[in-house]
């Protein structure tokens, strides 16, 4: 059964999907219905987030959960005054919990407006009159107890509770720690907490029986106080993974021996993640016990990297793959693969009689030489080991598992000397030969913080662990050491030895940082009458201006155009100290005077737009004391503007310094998008901070230079670039009824978001916004049952080799086409590679505006624009940094009042393994409900393509899978 809203999405579960509407609910009538159910049957299914590998369908039965809600009731505090907030989304199990819980303890659940939950969560909890929630870390940290007091329990659960969360809830509310995997009926064990707590402890289990075994071998009880993996027993456990029966028996095992004299029949499930009993009986989480570990910022999961070694074919009977540290360096570490081969009698004796490693021989790196190129031909680089160690025999521990702690503690005991016998490098990885390759190398290593040593030549600068930011660097730090290299040429040639043939010690080659075009001439695009210029500027802003006073007049790129008639954006610093107002104001002044953008006034002119450049505007700082807030104040000038935009005709750039009676102090600017992009950001607030404290600049870039690599790139490779990127395609649409609902009658602003964990790294040799790019392709694909997929992605309009170019104030994003033909039998490392492979071959012709490439390069209709873009944002939204004595905050801007006439999709990397995924759009292109699906269906993909390892198809991510609820 499924709503309307979701059909779709149901869909990709189940074959059969019976939709339910209001007007199922009024066929019911009075008919008496026939109760059938038993506590055997199953009452639910939630599905894992796919994140380790393919979602599981975990059911739970009746029975199951009621016992885990009576037996938990008096530990959460629920009774029959409870107030829960339902904030929890419908995927997750905690809305379960939310709504079974207290209805259980008869209690009232408190539901707030998808708009409520957005924008204002303290105020729907105090409106809501809320006393109980159950919320995750992440959510529980953007609220404060002064806003929802009304809140007397607060259980936080889902992630790991820090000292912080304890100082700011547990003296202001009844907080409970929670914890519980999904398969154990949502929630298993329980602690109090209280300033004095610990934040790893999760308390006593509640409804099931704690166990804690060795890690490798369940039959084995650790002593108390022990490490071990955590298995539970008892009434709450599922039963088992839907139409998955490998996968059940392997974590709901049989009774062990010691639990068979207990309970012969009980079948106890594996976590997977380790504990120890405190002193006092409850349990303190340690982590998880998983193979699954980092290297180089990258998730590799040891255990597929052996498989491939046993697939290789090459008389290898066993393997282990460990990380090692192999350097004094926090982040220096080794893939070491341990392999048990057959050999003769005649190969490398081992180190001593009891001593499982072998010497290395000829006829050990012939081999290791032969299964390098396997894995290489199998995985990324970065999974392929640096190390290999022939085994005369697997050492064993005493249950009689690999003994892989022995393993690793005999190779950190390797003198580098010895460690260097094993490496790849004597099995085929070219070092380098010129000193230019040498140089070359050391800045590749350092930038990824690895040793020199485990890169080769002829490796790959991207399965190495580099992306787009990576490679900024690169570039940067060889043209510190005199290296003529741009981040074209990183993505032209990403195999170093080829990359070396781009690198130059010519001076007559290198870019200086004052290099750039050469000086702008206004012939270079066309002869603007100054004295018509002046008579436009004159009518439509009711002003005199004089000739003179105009320093140059420039064309407005599509990409500025599109934000000419948004309300300008208001960018709040607060000030917190002391702020000298005269300082202050000659830093404003100066800014405006540095940057030509930052004086530019846009003029209509025929149908199009010109930006003139002023020598003088008037930038004085404007002193308002208000008896409103800091926000509310710029809220009601933000809404003036929405009326009619200030943004052609007149000077743009506005600087108010705010105070209030409540001692709050900020410093306002006020500045069309049209005038900067997130690039810009950082001079933007780094300048102003150095010209207030006294410091010295050099002279900044000219917007203009930005200008003429727009005109100069019009070329004619440029179209034939898109002309073949783009032959045969069309650009993808979706809508409500794609989706599966209604087209909506009204417009209104849709937006819809999510924060997901992504663990900080991936298992591909890509970008996470390539990531993002599949994942959108095949939402595309599936909504409109079309192999072949267009949209668009901004591009930074900065990837050139112009130093100065690339940092100048102004608009430089563009938006540029992304196809991509879906293959059903091609893998997602296929389908990643093609789209880096695509992003490679455009950072040339990033700067042609797209109504040129729809006129130049396609078959389309003039004036097709794209329906649906990429937006990856990797730009810091809340700036800290100081003037003088004052702490500033630069806070991000309010959003568009207008609702896009698109689908605009945003990713922006939070930090700690987290990204906020946006969508915006209008209402009659998909509804809310509509956009939640969209969304909820793009990060399932995300999730599922960073924590595989590329192998699996498009076909399959793009099929629905099927199976049923059992009885």
């Amino acid at each position: 059964m499924s709503s309307e809203a979701c059909n779709v999405a149901a869909a990709q579960l189940v074959p059969t999907i019976a939709v339910l509407g209001g007007h199922h609910c009024k066929r019911v009538g009075d008919a008496q219905l026939v109760n059938v159910v038993s506590p055997d049957n199953a009452l639910y299914a939630i599905f894992t987030s796919g994140s380790t590998g393919e979602p599981r369908g975990i059911i739970i039965g009746h029975s199951a959960i009621y016992t885990s809600g009576f037996s938990q009731q008096r530990h959460l505090y629920l009774d029959s005054g409870t107030r829960t907030l339902q904030f929890a989304s419908h995927v997750f199990d905690v809305s379960i919990a939310d709504y079974l819980w207290t209805f259980l303890a008869g209690g009232c659940v408190c539901v707030p407006s998808s708009e409520d939950t957005r924008d204002d969560l303290a105020g729907a909890i105090s409106a809501l009159r809320v006393n109980r929630m159950d919320l995750t870390l992440s959510i529980a940290r953007v609220l404060h107890h002064e806003d929802v007091t009304g809140v007397e329990t607060v259980l936080l659960g889902g992630e790991a509770m820090a000292q912080r969360d304890i100082d700011t809830w547990s003296k202001q509310v009844r907080l409970v720690n929670g914890y519980g995997p999904s398969e154990c009926s949502i929630c298993c064990a329980l602690a109090d907490v209280t300033p004095e707590s610990k934040p790893a402890n999760i308390g006593y289990t509640r409804g099931a029986v704690s166990w804690v075994v060795d890690k490798e071998d369940a039959e084995i009880l650790v002593p108390v106080g022990a490490v071990g993996e955590l298995l539970l027993e008892g009434p709450i456990l599922a039963r088992g993974y839907l139409n998955n029966l490998d996968k059940t028996d392997e974590v709901f095992i049989n009774a062990t021996a010691w639990l068979k004299r207990l309970r012969p029949k009980s079948r106890p499930y594996k976590t997977g993640d380790l504990v120890q009993y405190e002193v006092d009986g409850t349990l303190k989480y340690v982590g998880r016990k998983d193979t699954q570990v980092k290297v180089r910022g990258q998730r590799v999961e040891l255990s597929e990297i052996e498989h491939h070694i046993r697939e290789s074919k090459l008389h290898i009977t066993n393997a282990i793959v460990e990380v090692v540290k192999s350097g004094p360096r926090e982040e220096a570490q080794t893939l070491v693969a341990f392999i048990h081969v057959y050999r003769n009698s005649s190969e490398g004796a081992e180190t001593d009689a009891y001593h499982p490693v072998l010497c290395p021989s000829a006829n050990h790196w012939e081999q290791a030489r032969k299964l390098e190129v396997f894995l290489q031909s199998r995985l990324p680089t970065y999974m392929v080991p640096n190390v290999f160690i022939p085994l005369a025999r697997i050492p064993l521990s005493h249950a009689g598992k690999a003994n892989r702690r022995f393993l690793r503690e005999r190779v950190a005991a390797m003198a580098p000397a010895e460690l260097k016998q094993y490496q790849p490098k004597c099995s085929g990885r070219r070092g380098p030969v010129s000193p230019t390759e040498k140089a070359l190398r050391e800045i590749v290593a350092d930038v990824l913080a690895v040793e020199a040593v485990g890169v080769g030549m002829d490796d790959d600068f991207f399965r190495l662990g580099g992306d787009s930011i990576i490679a900024i660097q690169l570039a940067e730090e060889a043209r510190k050491a005199g290296f003529n290299l741009r981040v074209t040429d990183i993505f032209k040639c990403r195999q170093l030895s080829q990359l070396a043939l781009f690198v130059s010690k010519d001076d007559s080659k290198m870019h200086s940082d004052n290099d750039g075009p050469a000086p702008f001439k206004l012939n270079d695009l066309v002869t603007y009458d100054k004295s018509e210029v002046v008579r436009k500027l004159d009518l439509q802003n009711k002003a005199r201006h004089s000739e003179k006073n105009i320093v140059m007049v420039l064309p407005v790129t599509q990409a500025a155009e599109r934000y000419l008639f948004q309300t300008p954006e208001y960018w709040i610093v607060n000030l917190t100290g002391k702020v000298n107002f005269g300082s202050l104001q000659s830093a404003c002044l100066a800014l405006m005077q540095r940057h030509d953008m930052l004086r530019t006034i846009f003029v209509q002119d025929r149908g199009k737009y010109l930006q003139v450049v002023m020598d003088d505007v008037d930038a004085s700082i404007r002193q308002f004391t208000t008896t409103l807030s800091v926000a509310q104040f710029v809220d009601e000038h933000r809404a003036q503007d929405g009326i009619m935009p200030p943004t052609v005709g007149f000077p743009v750039l506005q600087f108010w310094l705010v105070n209030n009676k409540r001692g709050e102090q900020a410093l306002v600017v006020s500045l069309s998008h049209a005038q900067f992009d997130g690039y810009s950001l950082h001079i933007l607030w780094n300048d102003p901070k150095l010209l207030y404290e006294g410091g010295e600049l050099r002279p900044a870039p000219s917007y203009s230079t930005h200008v003429q690599l727009w005109t100069q790139g019009q070329t004619v490779e440029a179209f034939r670039l898109w002309e073949e990127t783009l032959r045969e395609s069309q650009v993808s649409r979706i809508d409500n009824a794609s989706v599966g609902e209604a087209c909506c009658s009204n417009s209104s602003s849709v937006t819809a978001t999510r924060i997901l964990h992504t663990d900080s790294g991936s298992s591909q040799s890509t970008t996470t916004a390539t990531v993002v790019k599949a994942a959108w392709s095949l939402v595309l694909a599936h909504l409109t049952g079309q192999d072949h997929v267009v949209f668009a992605q901004t591009s930074s309009g900065r990837s050139h080799g112009q130093s100065s170019a690339r940092n100048v104030v102004g608009m430089c994003l563009n938006f540029i086409p992304v196809r991509m033909k879906l293959d059903p039998a091609s893998t997602v490392a296929i389908l990643l590679e093609s789209l880096q492979e695509q992003h490679r071959r455009s950072p040339d012709h990033e700067l042609l505006d797209l109504r040129d490439i729809v006129r130049k390069a396609t078959p389309w209709v003039e004036g097709t624009t794209h329906q649906s873009v990429l937006v990856h944002q990797n730009i810091e939204p809340d700036l800290p940094f100081t003037f003088g004595e004052a702490e500033a905050l630069v806070t991000c801007p309010y959003d568009w009042p207008h609702p896009p006439d698109k689908i605009l999709v945003e990713s922006r990397p939070l930090g700690d393994g987290r990204m906020r995924m946006a969508l915006d759009t209008r209402s009659e292109i998909l509804t809310q409900a509509n956009a939640e699906v969209v969304l909820g269906r793009l990060c399932d993909l995300i999730v599922r393509i960073l924590g595989g390892t590329g192998s699996e198809t498009v076909g399959v991510l793009l099929a629905s899978s099927g199976g049923q609820l059992a009885d």
